[in-house]
């Protein structure tokens, strides 16, 4: 629970503890989405794509949505061309306060699909774009900012005629420009959905290769140094699984989430996995998360408490039925299951059909999750519905959720080392873009302003010095967490804002002017 802390300082320096609101709601916008993150005033940054309105020539747009901590629109960016198809897949803030997008293209519906890049101010308004590819088509998955202010992208590439699909890699700096690309695979299909940059500055991939016997696929990672020259890479057998999303521990590990026992034939059930690696790729411990249905995990991130959170898709009935929900699973720090809850319509012949596809735990350690809602019977398949759930700590949204209690247990996970990686090149294209402002229809299922808390009344403060000239610190008893202190002239107006974790803080005056503060 964040909490707010207001502060009187330079003559007199007092603290009272004031009321921070935890915000729950779950709302479906008219343009497609997948992913979601809050960014640093508090709000979310969402993007998917859009169908335009002319019947005659209907294109495929990429958009950008920026929402208030509510929920609600701030503004809408839709990326036009009139011969080439846009589907956003991802986007997040980067350092300058805009945002960089990636997605794929598909050149008039034939299937010559290239990897996209668009970076914006922080009104959404384009800086650069470019657009590259390896052989026939190429895929994007995600995207990220760099310690030295480039980007990453992850996705896959087909790499000739007959099918085989490779692990894409692809670097840029700063301006959009590709300094290499790299493949990672064999003569099957391998697929990467997942890259974080390390502590190391190399990268570490999850994603799907073929099984080694039988049928399905295996759970993927690859591991490059910071040029993309492999390091070294892992499949390991679940009983056809896939790696869908990864992140490095504190303890230089990783930890990996996707789905095992992914159906291949009528009436299998999938089961959410989550294992953890050391920094060479050995398993350290494997979950699996059963509910005697079928379920996928599809993102899963870290929680203030050392734990983790999952999201996915739910199936209430068996594999390959309608009316799926989105899925959050909490676990502590070894996987041990905690609680989960699914979100959406109940099954029936009017349902929507939900799925959970992004999950970040927000500032006031809530849960945003970022998904999709297909709309039931209709004569044609629609572009579905960005889903958004805003929860509180505890999962709680105000609606159309309901207890999923499910199983965990322990998963061996069989490794073995997949064929290496290969050279790769790049091509680039331009492509130009019009921008658009657009107005998203907000269908808000519920609302609820919930779970306030005041700070604990029995935490001691010091503050020494106080007054003071120029610098002072504030020793609280007890640690802090996501503490939000205010600093306000005389006026009202708010001087600064510091977000704070721990027990001591050291304020600097700064362009401060003399006087009081609160």
């Amino acid at each position: 629970m964040k909490k707010t802390i207001t502060t009187l300082m330079m003559v007199i320096l007092v603290i009272t503890s004031s009321f921070s609101q935890v915000v729950t709601f779950q709302k479906k916008f008219n343009s497609s989405g997948y992913c979601i993150h809050q960014t640093t005033d508090g709000g979310y940054i969402a993007n998917g794509y859009g169908l335009t309105s002319n019947l005659s020539l209907q294109q495929f747009y990429g958009s950008l949505i920026k929402l208030n901590a509510h929920g609600d629109t701030v503004w809408t960016k839709k990326y036009i061309n009139d011969s080439i198809d846009f589907f956003g897949v991802y986007s997040e803030q980067t350092n300058d306060g805009g945002y960089i997008i990636t997605g794929t293209t598909d050149k008039n519906s034939l299937q010559q699909y290239h990897i996209y890049l668009i970076k914006t101010d922080t009104s959404g308004n384009t800086i650069w774009t470019t657009a590259f590819s390896n052989n026939i088509w190429s895929i994007a998955k995600e995207v990220h900012q760099t310690t030295d202010g480039g980007y990453v992208v992850i996705g896959y590439t087909k790499m000739n005629v007959s099918g085989q699909e490779n692990v894409y890699l692809v670097k840029t700096n700063s301006t959009g420009t590709v300094l290499w690309g790299k493949t990672f695979g064999g003569l099957n299909l391998y697929e990467g959905y997942s890259v974080k940059q390390t502590a190391d500055g190399g990268y570490i991939i999850a994603g799907s290769a073929p099984a080694t016997a039988g049928v399905g696929g295996e759970a993927y990672l690859i591991k490059t140094d910071s040029s993309g020259i492999l390091q070294w890479t892992k499949t390991y057998a679940c009983n056809s699984c896939e790696t869908n999303a990864i992140f490095q521990t504190q303890d230089g590990g990783y930890l990996a989430t996707g789905t095992m026992d992914i159906p291949t034939g009528t009436g299998a059930k999938g089961n959410v996995l989550l294992f953890k690696t050391d920094n060479s790729g050995n398993v350290l411990w494997a979950k699996k998360y059963a509910d005697g249905k079928h379920n996928l995990g599809m993102f899963t991130t870290k929680t203030n408490d050392g734990g983790f959170v999952i999201t996915g898709i739910s199936n209430g009935e068996i594999a390959f039925q309608p009316y799926t929900n989105a899925l959050l699973i909490k676990t502590d720090s070894l996987g041990n299951y905690q609680w989960s809850k699914s979100y959406g319509d109940t099954a029936s012949a009017m349902s929507n059909d939900e799925e959970g596809h992004y999950v970040y735990q927000t500032s006031d350690n809530g849960y945003i999750i970022s998904g999709r809602s297909t709309p039931a019977l209709v004569a044609f398949t629609p572009i579905p519905n960005l889903y958004l759930i805003k929860t509180d700590a505890n999962g709680n949204s105000g609606c159309k959720e309901y207890n999923l209690p499910m199983v965990d247990s322990t998963t061996i996970l069989t490794p073995s080392t997949p064929p290496t990686g290969n050279a790769s090149g790049v091509t680039n294209y331009y492509i130009p873009i019009t921008i658009t402002n657009g107005n998203d229809s907000i269908h808000t299922l519920c609302f609820n302003p919930t779970g306030i808390e005041e700070i604990n009344n029995s935490t001691n403060i010091i503050i020494y010095p106080n007054p003071f000239t120029s610098q002072t610190a504030i020793t609280f008893s007890e640690e802090q967490k996501n503490t939000t202190i205010r600093i306000i002239d005389l006026l009202g107006k708010e001087i600064k804002t510091i977000n704070f974790t721990g027990r001591q803080l050291v304020i600097d005056k700064g362009e401060m002017q003399e006087g009081i503060y609160f």
